[in-house]
């Protein structure tokens, strides 16, 4: 037999594992298909799983009636007799102490072997079934079917695979998928993830009583909301309430029943949410908690079918995925680069997908990814962000910015069109709560900001004075250093502090 691609091994024999499943019947004739497209029958299952270095150490009595009834499988010529022969097969295994996904390979491995000495060698390819990396597996498989730059398809990917471990660690990083108008991808994306995530739960309008009565008697779900424009993310405070503590290991939202007595609904689980529009459509208490995913439109290699949840990959990235994290040992304190510690909730975001990362042996393409990822995200403390955007103000010594003419010193209100000009967050700042209408940042709640850094609004002359200037609230350079110094992390760009010259205050 010569041996498929690894990547056809690969789901050949995810969807076998998945066969032996509750509901796997219904993959049969997927599987069956994508033999014959091979050319493969179903009598060469033996030799494939022989040939990957699979075998047991069953008595051959056993192996021999193994390999018969599953050839029965493959020969019967009714869906009944099928299934007859899975459930039987599925039975004697259970009689035996054995089970389909774990030891059945490993008996018609064996089986194969004893009558084939001459021929057993098993498969001497690096790249072999065993040998094709989880992470790569779920990266490209995403990458078919959804147009994404590398860094994203990365980063996605593991947080793909952190919905299957999730639980081992106090913060589930949340994504978020945000694009302008229709036909960017967005609803494609969603349907990719809900086929490879762990347990997904889908709603286009969900209202918080229904997540709790999901979640209650199936805690390990990933929470998928689509179209988050029409869910009330910004206004509805219960909506909000619930995707924050999603958030935490011991998230949970306390409510009264009819009799009066208190409920505890937890409700810690993996999020994503998708929306059209702009990240100053969503909160950023949520922002802070999640990986933004912007999109762009092209044409993927791959286009969803009808049944997509049945495609050959996303089983493979399933079966493969759950048997991972059913054994894997995480290290819970993964080392972090400078540019992914500059806040604490940043870093809490990063560890999960960094130890699966590690695990994997993909440490470096993650860090880097993750980096390129982030690098753009809002600090979700708005006093820091406002402190690193003035930072970054100072350091462009842009004229235009200076009204009063001088660089070591500049009016309030110079300073917020500054602040707008690099970071458009503060184009669209809903207030220090995060809940009022958007607007432009105001010189009054600049000040604000500042203050909890004691930079406190000074009165500026211009530095050449005459009989018709005028003073106006502003700051100078010497009150913000001490504070970046303090707060501001190396990665920031660095203010031209010997480059500034100081001229006599008149």
């Amino acid at each position: 037999m010569n041996l498929p691609p690894p990547e056809i091994c690969q789901q050949l024999i995810a969807l076998h594992d998945h066969l032996g499943q509750s509901n796997g019947a219904d993959y049969l004739d997927p599987l069956l298909k994508l033999l014959a497209d091979n050319a493969l029958s179903w009598s060469d299952w033996p030799e494939l799983f022989a040939l990957h270095g699979l075998t047991s150490s069953q008595p051959k009595r056993l192996r021999r009636w193994v390999r018969g009834v599953h050839e029965l499988i493959g020969r019967a010529s009714t869906p009944g007799e099928r299934r007859k022969a899975r459930d039987g097969l599925i039975k004697r295994l259970a009689e035996e102490s054995l089970d389909w996904t774990n030891d059945l390979r490993g008996i018609l491995g064996a089986e194969w072997r004893d009558n084939n000495p001459a021929n057993a060698r098993p498969a001497s390819s690096p790249a072999s079934v065993l040998d094709v990396n989880l992470l790569d597996l779920v990266t490209a498989t995403i990458e078919d079917r959804v147009v994404l730059s590398s860094a994203q398809s990365t980063v996605i990917a593991l947080w793909d695979l952190n919905t299957y471990v999730y639980d081992n660690f106090i913060f589930a990083p949340q994504l978020g998928i945000v694009v302008p108008t229709s036909g960017h991808g967005k609803s494609t994306l969603r349907k990719v993830l809900s086929a490879t995530v762990h347990n997904p739960w889908h709603s286009h309008h969900a209202t918080p009583a229904v997540i709790y009565r999901e979640l209650e008697p199936n805690r390990r779900t990933t929470l998928m909301f689509d179209e988050a424009e029409n869910q009330s993310l910004l206004h509805d405070p219960k909506l909000r309430a619930i995707i924050d503590a999603a958030y935490e290991h011991d998230g949970s939202i306390d409510l009264v029943d009819k009799e009066g007595n208190p409920v505890k609904f937890h409700v810690f689980a993996p999020v994503l949410w998708a929306l059209r529009g702009s990240t100053s459509d969503a909160p950023m208490s949520i922002m802070s908690r999640a990986f933004i995913i912007g999109m762009r439109k092209g044409t993927p290699q791959i286009r969803l079918q009808k049944h997509y949840f049945e495609d050959h990959d996303f089983v493979a990235v399933r079966t493969q995925a759950a048997n991972w994290a059913a054994n894997v040992q995480l290290d819970p304190d993964p080392e972090i680069p400078a540019e992914l510690r500059r806040d604490p909730r940043l870093a809490d975001n990063c560890r999960p997908l960094l130890a699966i990362a590690d695990n994997l042996n993909r440490s470096g393409e993650a860090r880097a990814a993750l980096i390129e990822l982030c690098a753009g995200l809002p600090n979700p403390d708005v006093g820091l962000q406002a402190l690193e955007d003035s930072k970054k103000v100072w350091s462009s010594m842009a004229e235009h910015l200076f009204t009063l003419g001088s660089f070591d010193r500049i009016s309030k209100k110079a300073l917020v069109a500054g602040l707008i000009e690099q970071n458009p967050f503060w184009e669209s700042w809903r207030g220090r709560n995060d809940k009022g209408q958007s607007h432009q940042l105001t010189p009054a709640e600049l000040s604000g900001l500042l203050r909890n850094f004691k930079i406190l609004t000074k009165t500026v002359w211009p530095l050449l004075r005459s009989s018709k200037s005028k003073s106006v609230p502003g700051y100078y350079l010497s009150q913000f250093e001490r504070a970046w110094a303090e707060y501001c992390t190396e990665g920031d760009t660095p203010t031209q502090t010997s480059r500034i010259i100081r001229l006599p205050r008149h």
